[in-house]
């Protein structure tokens, strides 16, 4: 074939041209004078050429020393496999680094998942058997108000009555420790290699040095106390800050990076917050203000702070509530220290309750100790409308649901690769949003085995309507990303989705525009389709 060769005969001289001015004829007959023109050859026979440019275009010749042929390595591209075109005795064959990271990308998302089916049924388990399931905890996730703090009042009385140990486990350990996993395998999403150890160290390093500033008598160790030494070693020795310059960077909702830089949003510090706080016995719930995100303490019950119990078993150390005070502990609210300071241990009445107390810290501004006044009228300000605290949310001791913290998270994520375009991101997010909603508890066994007796219904559990439309919007944005994506396969599926809800839970014109891009997608999947042969 000619018409194939003769590229590569007139290409030939061209590409020896930049190693040497020497003639082809001259350097096969006087191989000898060659090197000692080109004394910095590494090659021998015809791969004595300058470098290749870096980004791996341009490689060539024949020599022991000629690097593989475009896409063949494993960084090339990040998306192929290594090795290709070689013998097997001479690589193997490995993955590239980008079909690693898309991998632990998906692995992440089915962590999550896992998780959140035990976030399901924790949550299940605290509502106890009239509570509404899965629906109950993340259907308020939506309510972007002061209802959102105080989720589950109606459950809180029957969660009294029965015992105490079952609820501080959820309030204490369990709800951050979730919160926690929760968000190192969303941050994953961005970060598919974070380091989950680092930042676990981070705050056990932090936690030690606070616990230092405290004194080594649980009995002794007050919330707001405690607040005051978290303060000093988060903001002034650590550094932590709101990331006033860059508020809507992707890495301020990324726990790794927010640990990494000591910079985040008000969600993410808080949760730094609250897990010092709970490796230092202070339980902190967070509070689902409009428009920022605060967190509230809550008193220890009087039998753990007596015993030891959670208090006692990070003391790593003791320092006398002076040195504490001096320590200039930051914008810690003094005021409201020197009124409240001491409320854990000499509230008789409350002394046996694990209660909040009823001030809110807001992370983003130096952990500043605020009334709830003064938070309403700094949203006020916030958002240009009257903001309204109910009093009644605050008094509320179970915490904030693990599922509404990370759905918060999670659409913060989400308008920021809405606005910049980034849909590929977008849509990874939207699937980690419909995995948070769509965990359900299993069953109990005795509705199992109750089966044939009418008791199904559960199986599976009924979505509260909130949900239901949440899981509509949710399933149309993966629709639409998939779309722009020119996957049309996973569009149509996605869309149909949408389209098949109850239709109270969508407008109309919505489902028109939707039936549109359905049906241009099913077009497009025509047109690709390839034609069958006879």
């Amino acid at each position: 074939m000619a018409g194939g060769r003769c590229p590569a005969t007139t290409s030939l001289p061209v590409a020896r041209s930049r190693g040497t001015p020497a003639h082809p004829a001259s350097r096969r007959s006087q191989p000898e004078r060659c090197a000692r023109l080109r004394p910095n050859a590494t090659g021998s026979g015809d791969s004595g050429e300058a470098p290749p440019p870096a980004d791996g275009s341009g490689q060539g010749g024949s020599g022991p020393e000629a690097g593989p042929g475009p896409g063949s390595g494993p960084s090339a591209g990040g998306e192929a496999l290594g090795g290709q075109g070689q013998g097997a005795d001479q690589a193997p064959l490995t993955l590239g680094a980008g079909v690693l990271s898309r991998m632990r990308q998906l692995r992440a998302l089915d962590e999550y998942r896992a998780l959140m089916e035990e976030v399901a049924e924790l949550e299940s388990k605290q509502q106890g058997p009239g509570g509404g399931g899965a629906g109950a905890g993340a259907g308020r996730s939506r309510g972007g108000s002061s209802s959102g703090s105080g989720t589950g009042t109606g459950a809180s009385s029957s969660t009294r009555g029965s015992g105490a140990a079952p609820r501080a486990s959820y309030s204490s350990s369990s709800c951050s420790e979730l919160l926690l996993r929760g968000a190192l395998l969303i941050a994953r999403h961005r970060h598919p290699e974070l380091d989950e150890g680092a930042v676990r160290g981070v705050l056990d390093d932090m936690a030690r040095q606070a616990a230092a500033l405290l004194p080594a008598e649980a009995e002794r160790r007050y919330p707001l106390r405690v607040v005051a030494a978290i303060n000093r070693v988060m903001y002034v020795d650590y550094g932590f800050r709101g990331n006033q310059e860059d508020y809507y960077s992707a890495d301020n909702s990324c726990i790794n990076k927010v640990v990494e830089r000591r910079v985040g949003i008000p969600i993410t510090l808080s949760l730094v917050y609250m897990e010092v706080g709970r490796r230092l016995g202070l339980t902190l719930r967070g509070v689902n203000l409009p428009g920022h995100f605060m967190i509230q303490p809550l008193r220890p019950p009087a039998a753990a702070a007596a015993g030891g119990g959670r208090q006692g078993s990070a003391s790593g150390g003791g320092a006398s509530s002076g040195e504490v005070a001096a320590s200039g502990a930051g914008p810690a609210g003094s005021g409201v220290e020197a009124g409240i300071a001491g409320a854990g241990a000499e509230d008789g009445e409350d002394e046996d309750e694990e209660g909040p107390l009823e001030v809110l810290i807001d992370a983003f501004k130096g952990g500043e100790v605020c009334y709830p006044a003064e938070a309403e009228e700094r949203l006020s300000e916030l958002l240009g409308a009257p903001v309204r605290i109910d009093p009644q949310a605050l008094k509320e001791s179970r915490p904030l649901p693990p599922r509404t913290f990370l759905l918060r998270m999670l659409s913060n994520l989400r308008s920021i690769y809405l606005s910049t375009q980034q849909v590929d991101s977008l849509l990874t997010v939207v699937k980690f949003m419909r995995a948070t909603l769509e965990a359900t508890p299993p069953p109990p066994p005795a509705l199992s085995a109750g089966a044939a007796g009418g008791l199904p219904a559960r199986s599976p559990p009924a979505v509260a309507a909130a949900d239901a439309g949440s899981l509509a919007a949710l399933a149309r944005d993966e629709g639409l990303c998939y779309f722009a994506l020119k996957r049309y396969p996973e569009a149509v599926e996605a869309l149909r989705e949408y389209l098949a809800v109850d239709p109270a839970l969508v407008s109309p014109e919505e489902a028109q525009t939707v039936a549109a891009v359905l049906e241009e997608a099913r077009r497009r999947m025509r047109v690709n389709r390839p034609e069958r042969g006879d």
